[in-house]
């Protein structure tokens, strides 16, 4: 009982261990190397922003935060909306046959129709992204608009050490 109560303690403790050193995890919760909007945070903060710019991307990034999470709950309610199957194969059935190409039109139209509203919505996702883009080169002035496009033509770092 000891020599399991150990083997079980070691091994998550050596997982543990394994996981900090590799960098999936730490202090912080950063994991290996930044993300994408954190190299842009980590650029916006490079170029000696005045309080009212902070308070402007803050105000900024709070209104795209609500609108990512209402676009995300909207995104999973089609998904979940969706009927299961999307096509009953008991409609193409008859007592002697099934009418295997008309079930594969209905399901090919069924589909069709349900990748071209999530093509719709990630259409909006991106017009939504390039709007918020926008609005933040808005607020920088032309010197911080020249900074920020020589930080991001620098390789990103590649993790903390």
């Amino acid at each position: 009982m000891k020599k399991r109560v150990l083997a079980v303690v070691m091994t998550l403790g050596l997982g543990s261990a394994m996981l900090f050193a590799s960098g999936h995890g730490g202090p912080d919760g950063m994991g290996r190397g930044m993300m994408p909007k954190d190299r842009f945070v980590t650029l916006l903060k490079q170029l000696d922003l005045t309080t009212d710019q902070k308070a402007r991307l803050m105000d900024l990034r709070d209104a795209r935060r609500d609108e990512r999470r209402a676009q995300k709950e909207m995104m999973r309610d089609e998904r979940s909306g969706r009927p299961q199957p999307l096509v009953d194969p008991g409609a193409f059935m008859t007592g002697e046959k099934f009418d295997k190409e008309a079930f594969k039109a209905a399901m090919k139209k069924e589909m069709e129709e349900y990748q071209a509203r999530m093509a719709k919505m990630r259409d909006e996702m991106l017009d939504k992204r390039a709007d918020h883009i926008q609005a933040i080169f808005d607020i920088l002035t032309p010197e911080q608009r020249t900074k920020l496009i020589e930080l991001s033509k620098q390789p990103a770092p590649k993790g903390k050490k």
